[in-house]
């Protein structure tokens, strides 16, 4: 049975929802501290750059500053992450890996938290898998003006408008256009080098001149949650990445790296989101619920499981059926738990 034509107008739902839920859980820290910078609007900000006060103070002065109000983009940003995540692995693999991408995608808690609240999470999401779609279709097409080139370097320079520290997703795709042969090739195409330098250069002097003359404002952190502890930390993973979930990444990933020689979508989406994996495992500890630190390496680690869930040959048909079965139901279950209140009391979130 075909359940393509089902995917959309369930993604439809699924926005819909998240829009009837954006007040479940309260605002945040670090939105208010966006809502307070849209209201004293600046280039940047302390801990935060331009473009989520920009969001906030868009919406809010449609809809008001109550949750729905502050939050209105972030269920379109997951939308639009989710579209574009299903077309960016339709063209690496097939439909069906695309579509298991999206429904392990969508029921993650992580996201569906980020769907629901305007945190630097939601911005990490939604621009990681920009850029790697971005650097897809400037790897496998020819434009005359190199346009998939301009919009890479243009999505590198919002998402350090997001957060300084996406500049990481830089690092990250200069290292995937390293490691693979049609990248090494590319970067040696003229003028593909110059026009990510100049994206580049265009941020990192925006980023020097505002900053320079603000007492490095974007360098400061917000006052630390004083109940933020290691083992808040740890249940915080836990929950927000579902117990079985990390697991069965390692599990992918430990199989697309076995294999030899490696699938080249396999390679280029491992070497994409390893850098990424190290800035969260740095940078957790300081990003209290309901962030799930900047999650850029979910998206990529996300398509490399639905891919070996379906062709690894390691493991028998039916029993890999029980299992990404058994990892979505808990994922789901998951999600609907950190919705409720009493939960989210009981550990300490």
């Amino acid at each position: 049975m075909n359940r393509q034509p089902y995917l959309l107008p369930a993604l439809l739902l699924l926005t819909l929802a998240r829009f009837l839920a954006l007040d479940v859980i309260p605002v945040a820290a670090i939105e208010t501290h966006a809502l307070a910078c849209a209201h004293a609007f600046d280039f940047w900000h302390t801990a935060l750059g331009p473009i989520i006060p920009l969001l906030a103070k868009i919406s809010t002065s449609i809809f008001g500053e109550a949750p729905f109000g502050i939050r209105f983009f972030s269920p379109l940003l997951i939308l639009g992450a989710s579209l574009l995540l299903w077309n960016l692995t339709h063209s690496l693999f097939d439909k069906t890996t695309a579509s298991w991408t999206l429904v392990f995608f969508n029921l993650i808690p992580a996201v569906n938290l980020a769907a629901i609240t305007l945190t630097p999470t939601t911005l990490g999401i939604f621009t990681s898998i920009v850029v790697l779609a971005s650097m897809r279709v400037a790897l496998h097409s020819q434009h005359p003006w190199h346009q998939p080139w301009w919009l890479l370097g243009l999505a590198l320079v919002v998402a350090a408008m997001v957060d300084w520290r996406l500049s990481t997703l830089t690092l990250a795709a200069l290292t995937t256009l390293l490691l693979t042969g049609r990248g090494r090739r590319s970067l040696l195409r003229w003028p593909i080098l110059p026009i990510l330098i100049g994206c580049l250069g265009f941020a990192l002097t925006l980023f020097i001149a505002w900053n320079s003359e603000h007492h490095w404002a974007a360098f400061q952190s917000l006052p630390p949650d004083p109940h933020h502890t290691l083992t808040r930390s740890f249940f915080q993973i836990l929950l927000l990445y579902s117990p079985l979930l990390l697991p069965a990444i390692a599990w992918a990933y430990m199989i697309s790296t076995a294999r030899k020689p490696m699938e080249n979508p396999v390679g280029f989406l491992g070497a994409f989101s390893l850098t990424l994996i190290a800035l969260d495992a740095i940078i957790w500890h300081k990003t209290p619920f309901p962030q799930a630190a900047f999650s850029t390496w979910l998206a990529p680690a996300i398509i490399l499981l639905a891919h070996q869930t379906l062709h690894a040959d390691t493991v028998r048909p039916r029993l890999m059926f029980v299992a990404r079965t058994l990892v979505l139901f808990t994922a789901a279950l998951t999600t609907f738990l950190l919705l409720s209140p009493p939960i989210r009391t009981t550990v300490g979130l």
